[in-house]
């Protein structure tokens, strides 16, 4: 059975009578894999995580790091004025509140400790209530997020995600250093990361059913590629765009 549940606008109703007509099946049945991403940034938290990380953990163990933040707006500026990439930001920012290196073990006490604050009051409810609804349906639950992956590790063992791609960055031994090893996890990097994870030779890319949860326009591209895209609140930009796609906007608290 098909069932439009609360459409009350003239776009609602053309998006329900073409997808009755084109007789497409969204729910992936059939499919060898059916997965749903989310990135988490801003999707599943109510604000960014990579800064908000950068200065916990100097508060937690060494406070005078946190009189380096005028450097570190410097390196904002730069990256605002085009002179330095994303991935150069997230190496500089590392090094001025974590240091040059760290041991893993301290590293994964501080990511746990930010983790269990950010669920404590960090998390949109209604994000963590999707990804049970997801979990419900049999799909496989990937998040895929720019953020590092040493800490974002840690949040996704929360909210019963299967399965987590980030940016990853460079160890030496088990010492962490503030560097990135590879690409960082960002607009086309972020979809190449997902191809290579779901598809192969003999699961190519018509055996998988992708569900994609998204904030931010810099995931258009995933947006594109996946089966069914959902916004979650977006800008009014973004807002606009998703309607020309046909792309779901949800708002969640």
């Amino acid at each position: 059975p098909e069932a439009g549940i609360d459409v009350h606008r003239l776009y609602d109703h053309v998006l329900v009578d073409r997808t009755i007509a084109e007789g497409k099946r969204e729910d992936g049945a059939g499919r060898a894999l059916v997965v749903s991403v989310f990135d988490l940034d801003r999707t599943l938290t109510r604000r960014g995580t990579y800064t908000a990380f950068l200065l916990h953990a100097p508060r937690r163990r060494s406070p005078l790091r946190l009189l380096l933040a005028p450097p570190a707006g410097f390196h904002f500026l730069s990256y605002a004025a085009g002179r330095i990439t994303r991935k150069r930001l997230k190496e500089k920012l590392p090094r001025l509140f974590l240091g040059k290196r760290q041991p893993r073990a301290e590293i994964e006490r501080l990511a746990a400790d930010y983790a269990a604050r950010l669920r404590r009051r960090g998390l949109l409810r209604q994000g963590l209530a999707q990804i049970a609804e997801e979990r419900r349906q049999g799909r496989r639950i990937l998040l895929a997020t720019a953020a590092n992956a040493f800490y974002a590790d840690a949040i996704a063992r929360g909210p019963g995600v299967d399965e987590m791609g980030g940016t990853q960055s460079a160890w030496d031994g088990d010492s962490l250093l503030a560097r990135i090893e590879g690409p960082n996890c960002y607009g086309e990097d972020k979809l190449a990361m997902l191809r290579a994870r779901l598809e192969r030779p003999d699961r190519p890319r018509e055996a998988i059913h992708v569900r994609f949860f998204s904030d931010h326009r810099s995931d258009a591209c995933v947006m594109h590629w996946a089966d069914q895209a959902f916004v979650v609140n977006p800008e009014r930009r973004l807002r606009a765009y998703a309607a020309q796609m046909g792309w779901v906007v949800v708002n969640w608290l």
